[in-house]
């Protein structure tokens, strides 16, 4: 009984040793590739953000190190560190700056957002960037309702679009509380802590890397119908969201720019060129124009498959409509599908509710057009892009500002 025992007892050591071997083993693989590759995966093992009931996510305090090709540093309290000193001087009048990636600066770096272009024009102003990669409009407004009152700006920028536009995956999903606190408590759960345990251990993390590889271990392919997408922020909650930032802003006084941006015109032009000879009934042209942008696989693919489907419909072939609805790909999720909308329809929502609030409006396809290489991707822009932005942001800022100070000195004082 006792050898039977000590066989045992051996038998499990050594599984236990060869374990704690291959995971030491694997360790140090994966050390020298890390200091090999200078990026690294540091930004998927510690993002530069946290999860969020409120708000879905927000910038991780304290956080140090690269969101994409740039360095990025936030402060305590999660903002940008570059704004720490500004953010309790009282000396100078505060301009927030409240937006998605192309305010946050995604793929430039901090001192070359637009943000810090005017910062560094008005050296009388602070201009704090409160953007965040991803953010919609409805991200925005609560974002803007927490810092609005304690902050005290002079005046507000706010500039959203592309990602009110992404696919969610159905109306359930859209942008909103309710779907950030179930999907809070869903990432936050004791079976996602078990899985983030998993992914600390090298050794399974090689295992399963092994076993994808050799095919035993395959994603469920499986096909979803565009159909059943909804935009994240919907025309309607678009045009609420806008109006209600309007709407703080008026009833403390503060001046308030809306920054109208357009998606990359060299990615988007042959399905605006195929929603333009649908339009003049050219639909021939229209299902070819279409057609190249989803074999592109662009970031307008499934818009163009909703204009397509249309083309089909009208044409009677409903077989080959529901044939483009399908897809194959992942189905979005937590804000990263593919646009579904329209820029110019966000535009006009936007442009709509700066001419019935008496906000300012400024369109950035005024100055980006003029050249379109300055866009690095789908929507957002290089230095160059950010510089011209932050021009003609300044020169606005600064008339806004005097004239706002000169209404204010005008008002008779109640004695």
């Amino acid at each position: 009984m006792s050898v039977r025992r000590s066989t045992g007892f051996l038998a499990t050591l050594a599984v236990v040793i060869v374990l704690l071997l291959g995971e030491a083993l694997v360790r140090v693989a994966e050390t020298v590739r890390d200091d090999i590759d200078t990026f690294g995966s540091a930004h998927e093992t510690f993002p530069w953000y946290v999860d969020s009931p409120e708000l879905g996510w927000e910038h991780r305090p304290s956080y140090a190190g690269f969101i994409d090709h740039d360095w990025r540093e936030f402060n305590p309290q999660g903002f940008l560190a570059v704004d720490t000193h500004q953010l309790t001087d009282a000396t100078k009048p505060k301009v927030l700056f409240i937006g998605d990636s192309n305010t946050f600066g995604f793929g430039v770096s901090t001192d070359k957002s637009f943000v810090e272009v005017v910062d560094g024009l008005l050296p009388g102003v602070a201009a704090i960037n409160l953007g965040v990669n991803g953010y919609s409009s409805y991200q925005g407004r609560v974002m803007l309702e927490r810092h609005l009152e304690r902050l005290k700006p002079a005046a507000v920028v706010a500039s959203f679009n592309f990602n009110d536009r992404r696919a969610a995956n159905g109306e359930a999903e859209s942008d909103g509380r309710d779907y950030f606190e179930r999907m809070y408590r869903l990432r936050n759960g004791a079976l996602n802590r078990v899985v983030h345990g998993l992914e600390a251990v090298h050794l399974y993390r090689a295992l399963r890397s092994v076993m994808r590889r050799l095919g035993l271990i395959r994603a469920p392919v499986r096909e979803f119908s565009i159909a059943q997408l909804a935009p994240r922020v919907s025309e309607y909650d678009y045009r609420r969201n806008l109006a209600a930032i309007a709407a703080a802003t008026r009833r403390l006084g503060i001046p308030l720019i809306f920054l109208s941006l357009r998606d990359n015109p060299l990615d988007t032009g042959a399905l605006r060129k195929g929603i333009a000879s649908s339009a003049r009934g050219d639909h021939e042209a229209a299902i070819e124009y279409l057609t190249t942008t989803i074999r592109a696989r662009s970031w307008f693919a499934y818009l163009a498959r909703i204009h397509l489907v249309g083309e089909y419909r009208a044409r009677g072939d409903s077989a080959k409509a529901e044939e483009i609805l399908l897809t194959r790909d992942t189905p979005p999720m937590f804000g990263d599908g593919r646009s579904i909308r329209l820029d110019s329809t966000y535009n006009d929502i936007m442009r709509d509710v700066a001419r019935d609030s008496g906000a300012e409006l400024v369109d950035g396809a005024v100055v980006l057009d003029q050249d379109p290489f300055v866009y690095i991707d789908f929507c957002h822009f290089n230095a160059i892009g950010h510089q011209r932005i932050g021009e003609l942001l300044a020169r606005r800022i600064e008339r806004l500002l005097a004239v706002h100070k000169t209404s204010a000195a005008a008002v008779p004082v109640a004695r």
